[in-house]
């Protein structure tokens, strides 16, 4: 197969529209990008054509000034030149947008060009919200990376998909299953060896799909990989609202010392992925610029702006997302569609069972041949281009994409505690259920019951204080409906509830209620009477707790410094719970705070994030485990 080949000249100005003797354009780059974009362009399936400094010509960017051409929007404050040299390789136009704001007043422009720290929450919040098309946002976290980024994401536009079939890489952690490799296709699930997962990542013209736990600041592999960006830059990093590993010097998920070289062995930096298209189908994938953890520390943003990944699709807001969610993009990728289209028609059908992508990278990407008409089944689908990757030895529940009605199975999250939070819950319901059944029991029994009620609380409470916020993901369930209607009861913002049947002995029907700033604010059965509003000052209880026994208690978690407290909620003279409560916490630090309340045989968990107030301009790395680091290989 002939590769398509891309036209390059290196010219003193990184940002020189040229153009050859017909007028197509070519890649201007500085003399040290050459084997940087020559690696880049056989990851896109194409190659570079280096042109002699003669054979090309100053251009201004006539092709994007036809009338109806697309719009490239530089975006913030980035330098325009950046947003003019992209729009001139792509044959577009440019426009400037300060903010938002002015965003809506433009066309849906094509791509939005950014520095990242230019990429508000509004700006994601813009681009998710538009079902009906697919901007794509290309980010640099500065203005070298977003030129090197550009260049190499016009490279795989310019490629057209013309280099063959990239090789599908899905890795499943959840899933019990071991390592498939064929040649078209790999599979890996959590039972994998982790140097075959690093391998898969590592190899480049490949489309991966990765579906698992992540938080935008690591994820999770399979085979007991983690994607974390604990590399020398991370380390060296003094941004506010550092992640936990950094003030304990020990990895949050592994539990092994950042000093260790066996840490090495566990985890895998976003530098190392490379691919023409990668699917990150995770809890959020690209945080909120002000989320608990500031995202700059986070492996979302790194492999949004890395140049050795064509594009990215992730989430852009906490969600329960399955497997099957993102399956239906596989084929007509693999059948030349250009990803914009296919994450089109993705978000325009989007629900809370497959809420919209944001897409990192540019809408006119092919990382596929196109196949013609005459190569397509009935129903549209190419018939050169099935991948079928081996079952797993536990197969998913694939379900029909009805809505509201759908039972979908949810992904897991992180490591359970040593006894499954929601088995604790059904086991305190069922107590209560036996309770309520033998309403002739004598006082020595009904007093042994409540010891056992308060037992059941006391396990809940541990475990809560083993994992935290993280314990509020439902493990095991099916998604019977949703309601984006819902609002956080503790800043007031749009949330989204999920209703979810948890298998379990008794079963239960739990709400999770998920707000973007404050993360999971609600883990309830049903709908109780009451929530509970947790401010740094206060916490209160709004509308009527039922009566009878009740336990309650605060488990608040603090990130620096790092330590876990409990507190017991504070009853009135009558024995009622107080309404209000101010508890003995610091109100400046960085913590997770959750309320676990147990009422009437029902458990309830409330929560939610607190970002520091009053931060330094930086965080600094205590010098003893800074030191204790050592160096990259």
């Amino acid at each position: 197969m002939t590769l398509p080949s891309v036209p390059v000249a290196s010219v003193d100005n990184a940002y020189a529209c040229l153009a050859d003797e017909s007028g197509s354009p070519v890649l201007p780059f500085a003399g040290g990008d050459a084997e940087r974009l020559a690696a880049i362009a056989v990851n896109m399936g194409a190659t570079l054509r280096f042109m002699a400094p003669a054979a090309v010509r100053h251009s201004r960017n006539r092709t994007g000034e036809r009338a109806g051409a697309e719009s490239v929007v530089a975006y913030g404050r980035n330098d325009p030149a950046a947003a003019h040299l992209y729009a001139h390789l792509t044959g577009r136009r440019v426009a400037l947008a300060l903010d938002v704001a002015a965003l809506h007043q433009l066309e849906v422009p094509a791509v939005v060009i950014a520095l990242a720290d230019d990429a508000d929450d509004d700006l994601t919040d813009w681009a998710q919200g538009l079902r009906s098309s697919t901007p794509g946002l290309i980010l640099g976290r500065n203005t070298e990376e977003l030129r090197l980024k550009l260049l190499a994401t016009a490279i795989g536009v310019m490629a057209g998909g013309g280099g063959g079939l990239p090789h599908l890489v899905e890795l499943s952690p959840n899933q019990r299953s071991g390592f498939f490799a064929g040649r078209s296709c790999t599979f890996a699930g959590g039972g994998a060896d982790p140097d075959t997962i690093r391998a898969a990542l590592r190899r480049g013209g490949s489309l991966i799909r990765i579906t698992g736990h992540g938080d935008g600041i690591d994820g999770d592999l399979g085979g007991g990989l983690i994607l974390c960006p604990n590399d020398r830059e991370f380390r060296r990093a003094e941004w506010p609202r550092p992640p936990q590993c950094r003030s304990t010097g020990q990895c949050h998920r592994t539990r092994i010392p950042l000093a260790d070289p066996a840490l090495a062995r566990r985890t895998l930096t976003p530098d190392a992925v490379t691919a023409r298209l990668l699917i990150w189908n995770t809890c959020i994938g690209f945080p909120a610029q002000a989320s608990f953890i500031d995202r700059r520390y986070g492996v979302g943003l790194r492999l949004a702006t890395s140049p050795a990944v064509g594009a990215l699709v992730t989430t852009g807001s906490i969600v329960l997302s399955a497997e099957a969610s993102t399956q239906s993009l596989i084929q007509p990728l693999l059948g030349g569609e250009t990803v914009g289209s296919v994450i089109g028609r993705h978000n325009a059908a989007a629900d809370a069972t497959s809420e919209a992508l944001l897409l990192f990278g540019d809408p006119a990407l092919r990382i596929a041949p196109v196949v013609a008409a005459d190569e397509r089944d009935p129903r549209g689908e190419a018939r050169t281009t099935s991948v079928s990757t081996p079952a797993p030895s536990a197969p998913l529940k694939h379900s029909s994409r009805s809505g509201a009605d759908a039972t979908l199975p949810l992904q897991t999250a992180d490591r359970p505690p040593a006894v499954p939070l929601m088995e604790l819950i059904a086991g305190l319901k069922g107590r209560a259920g036996n309770a309520k059944s033998a309403a002739g029991r004598s006082p020595v029994e009904a007093q042994a019951s409540q010891h056992e009620t308060h037992h059941a609380f006391e396990r809940l409470v541990a475990a809560l204080h083993e994992s935290s916020l993280e314990s509020l993901w439902l493990r095991h369930g099916a998604m019977r409906s949703f309601d984006h209607a819902a609002r956080c009861q503790n800043c007031g913002a749009a949330a989204t509830c999920y209703r979810i049947k948890v298998q379990t002995q008794p079963p239960l029907t739990r709400h999770l209620t998920i707000c973007r700033a404050c993360e999971i604010v609600g883990n309830t059965e049903g709908e109780p009477p009451f929530t509970i509003t947790l401010s740094r000052a206060m916490l209160s209880i709004e509308g009527a707790v039922p009566g009878g026994d009740w336990h309650a208690a605060l488990i608040w978690r603090q990130r620096w410094p790092l330590g876990t407290r409990l507190h017991r909620w504070p009853q009135t003279a009558t024995g009622a719970p107080a309404v209000r409560w101010a508890p003995p916490v610091d109100n400046n630090a960085a913590a997770s705070a959750s309320v676990l309340f147990v009422v009437d045989g029902q458990c309830h968990l409330f929560g939610r994030t607190m970002a520091a107030t009053g931060a330094p301009a930086g965080f600094r790395m205590p010098a003893t485990l800074a030191a204790a680091v050592p160096p990259e290989a």
